[in-house]
């Protein structure tokens, strides 16, 4: 592989993703690096007061017994962590290979070309890991499908004294902007803003990290001024956020895992998790002696079922505008195709959770009472409600909707 330098990505995964780190025996190579386990989610927005949001911060310390909360970690300290550990295993590993040739097939082959020399390899099987845009995925003819673009997506890293709570997360939306918060140690976060294509020039050009940290200027966030008066340490850049996806991840001799294979739109920060569990399943076929496609069946399955639901939560959470209020964006028309209710903005189920209109209750609100109630609302000929529940002491949401 490449060294990616500085790129603007982040992982991180909850309690799924975080379990699948520990069954590969990764987590204390990726703590070791510099990852770290979040503590919370503070959902700072311009619904709630600052009192408020604090009280209704997720604790991600006890999301499921006897597994570890969110991990977060960068993309450049991670791959630089997994490189050397594979490294101490006896792995060869090259980078700055160009020119790579795949040939599918019972016996396949695999040629690139490293300083000037080309080599050519016969392996049993090739395990295509090499990112969205893929070369492998390309050169052995498995199409790709996406989504139309939902939104922009991207990031900086920034440094200074800040009071910012290091074991929290922050997410929310104020304004036209959904915005995320990760700290990275020491005096480091990483500052994210979703927003729309027509924001695009607002943060391009010469003045794009200031205005970035200019737009955390934010009346709902806690230590804001702070936070704008960090300084960059890292690029801008954003990139349009979509679902991609492939039906079949495998032929003869050759399959693709992680973002090869297919990815969520990273509003769902559900990268990583998905990659991890692609490398655990696909080892568990290879520690077995049949390694035809056909055996890699019951992987592919279990794939596309995982990327049909995260799809439907990335949707929801992204393909309604930020900026107009919680029922507006529910409602919004045209509706999209796939889906009779319309998504709502990023953070919706934080609002639905938290707005004091809602009044949490131990029991869940029937769903007939609740449709009557927004029915007297707000005239739609389709409907989403999103019912704030407790159980066992911890906060959920249940959505439902009907056309019609």
């Amino acid at each position: 592989g490449q060294n990616q330098g500085n790129k603007v990505r982040w992982w991180s995964w909850p309690v799924g993703g975080g379990a699948e780190l520990q069954r590969l025996n990764l987590a204390d190579i990726l703590t070791a690096a510099g990852g770290a386990f979040m503590k919370r989610v503070v959902p700072y927005d311009e619904t709630l007061s600052t009192e408020m949001a604090q009280q209704f911060a997720l604790d991600l310390t006890n999301l499921a017994p006897g597994l570890p909360p969110a991990f977060y970690m960068g993309h450049p300290a991670m791959c630089e962590a997994l490189n050397q550990a594979a490294l101490g295993l006896g792995v060869a590993v090259s980078r700055g290979v160009k020119s790579i040739k795949v040939q599918p097939g019972e016996r396949p082959e695999i040629s690139y070309q490293l300083d000037g020399a080309v080599t050519t390899l016969r392996p049993r099987l090739i395990v295509g890991a090499d990112g969205r845009n893929s070369v492998v995925r390309k050169q052995i003819g498995v199409p790709e499908q996406k989504d139309p673009p939902h939104n922009l997506l991207g990031g900086i890293l920034v440094e200074g004294e800040t009071d910012w709570v290091m074991d929290d997360i922050a997410v929310g939306t104020e304004g036209d902007v959904h915005y995320l918060i990760f700290p990275q140690g020491g005096q480091r976060l990483r500052l994210y803003l979703c927003f729309d294509f027509a924001e695009r020039a607002r943060f391009t050009g010469l003045d794009k990290a200031r205005n970035w940290l200019d737009a955390f200027r934010l009346d709902c966030l806690t230590h804001a001024e702070q936070i704008a008066a960090c300084t960059p340490i890292g690029p801008v850049h954003s990139y349009s956020n979509e679902d991609h996806w492939t039906d079949q991840p495998t032929v003869p001799g050759v399959v693709l895992i992680g973002d090869a294979a297919g990815h969520v739109d990273p509003i769902t920060g559900q990268g990583l998790s998905i990659g991890l569990r692609d490398v655990r399943q696909v080892s568990e076929i290879l520690a077995g002696e049949d390694w035809r496609q056909a055996a890699f069946a019951p992987y592919v399955e279990a794939r596309m079922e995982r990327l049909r639901r995260l799809q439907v939560a990335a949707r929801f959470a992204a393909n309604a505008p930020a900026g107009a209020p919680m029922w507006k964006a529910i409602h919004r028309q045209p509706r999209p195709a796939w889906w009779a209710p319309m998504p709502c903005r990023p953070n919706v189920l934080n609002k639905a959770a938290s707005t004091p209109c809602w009044r949490l209750r131990s029991e869940m609100i029937g769903r007939r009472a609740l449709e009557r109630r927004s029915a007297r609302r707000h005239s739609s000929p389709s409907r989403v409600w999103c019912v704030p529940e407790i159980a066992g002491g911890r906060r959920r949401i249940r959505l439902g909707g009907r056309a019609g």
